[in-house]
């Protein structure tokens, strides 16, 4: 049995048959059937009610990566719980609301999602300026929100005064900590000399850019030159030849989508500029192997190990099911889904204020990728390493597994 129905079927049985838990904002209504269950489907009669759990995600436009196949996974996730007694004994329901149009559409979101559907949690969205929108609207609220992999720091901690955001967490790695791993692993690698295109109006990138810069230029490399791009430009060809022109060894591209990453190492190419690319965890996706040839020896930067069977399995799987690739933020968005469950567990409640306090410290949570364990003082997750892929042969290969903190 794969190693992923086999973690489901565990949790599963072990938070149906914790009986005495107690349910907060529940509901008494039943959600459509989804289908594809694997198990024998829970009688309706059987569970004490619904609870929902709130999914904030691209699943529409040019974006939609980012966000169908994780619902697809979430889903088939939930339909094996259920078939297995739900949690608690009450039957879980997936709300997921649309995001595609732009960050001002998470905080009304989030909203409805608390007010009106009474979700016991929030898990989502992929990027970091929609994570911060919902945050004021969750702490208010009294829900806990875990984002995949919004990764500006933040997210979870206020900046002015570094205090934690009771009712955030993230299952995924911070910029800070991505930028170090990039930087470091450069270096180490003889890597000195290093153009970078980023895109200015975009906070993610920006402040990829400033932080790697300053770790890399700290560690003895150099910047030979910084150029900026407005969001949904297309040419980058000016910029990029203007940084082919310096004697760079590589390209640091913090590009906010596949998109961009892709139609920057096409134009590269075109222009005879043929160093690495070396991008961050953004761009980790089968999506981005069209631009395979283009990339062939560059870098790309993400939390997981992917290439180990049980991913291969999932990912057949998958594909047969539903007709499309799994990818990295189907198992992040398995990941919070499981850590929630973890949570529940260890609260032995359904309540949202008992769930947050289990979340705050809890430790060695199974989660589709390994294990979990959140820092109370940051709600990040604890030792979770910087994994770069190279592209070779028109595929990702495991390069090297980097910690910061090891430095």
């Amino acid at each position: 049995m794969k190693r992923w129905i086999a973690v489901i079927l565990a949790a599963a049985m072990t938070l149906s048959l914790a009986a005495c838990g107690t349910a907060g904002n529940t509901s008494g209504t039943t959600p459509p059937s989804s289908g594809g269950s694997q198990g024998q489907a829970q009688p309706e009669g059987d569970f004490k009610g619904t609870v929902k759990v709130g999914h904030l995600a691209v699943i529409s436009g040019p974006d939609d990566y980012l966000g169908v196949p994780t619902t697809a996974a979430m889903q088939d996730y939930l339909d094996e719980v259920n078939a297995n007694g739900g949690w608690l004994g009450y039957k879980v329901e997936l709300v997921t609301y649309d995001i595609a149009r732009g960050v001002e559409e998470v905080a009304p979101a989030a909203t409805k999602m608390i007010e009106q559907d009474k979700c016991i949690a929030i898990l989502g969205p992929t990027y970091s300026a929609g994570a911060t929108s919902a945050q004021p609207v969750v702490t208010a609220g009294g829900v806990p929100l875990i984002a995949l992999s919004a990764t500006n720091a933040a997210c979870t901690v206020n900046e002015q005064t570094g205090e934690v955001y009771d009712w955030m967490f993230r299952v995924c790695f911070t910029d800070n900590y991505q930028a170090e791993g990039l930087a470091n692993f450069l270096i180490d690698e003889g890597i000195t000399k290093v153009g970078v295109l980023t895109c200015v109006t975009n906070s993610y990138s920006v402040g990829m850019e400033n932080l790697f810069t300053e770790i890399f230029t700290n560690a003895g490399g150099t910047i030979t030159r910084t150029e900026g791009f407005n969001e949904n430009d297309i040419d980058f060809r000016a910029q990029l030849t203007n940084i082919g022109a310096t004697d760079c060894e590589a390209i640091f591209f913090p590009a906010t989508n596949i998109r961009y990453g892709v139609l920057a190492a096409q134009q590269a190419r075109e222009l005879g500029i043929d160093v690495p690319f070396v991008l961050p965890d953004s761009v980790y996706g089968n999506e981005l192997l069209e631009a395979a040839e283009e990339l062939e020896g560059s870098f790309v930067s993400t939390g997981l190990i992917d290439d180990d069977p049980a991913y291969e399995d999932y990912r057949a799987d998958f594909q047969a099911k539903h007709g499309m690739g799994a990818n990295m933020f189907c198992y992040y968005g398995l990941d919070c889904l499981m850590l929630l469950e973890a949570a529940i567990k260890e609260a032995n409640s359904l309540d949202s204020a008992d769930i947050r306090a289990a979340l705050d410290d809890i430790q060695d949570a199974p989660v589709f990728t390994g294990t979990l364990t959140i820092d109370p003082a940051t709600h990040n997750p604890v030792d979770k390493a910087v994994t770069i892929m190279t592209i070779k042969d028109g595929g990702f290969e495991l390069y090297k597994v980097f910690d910061p903190k090891a430095k």
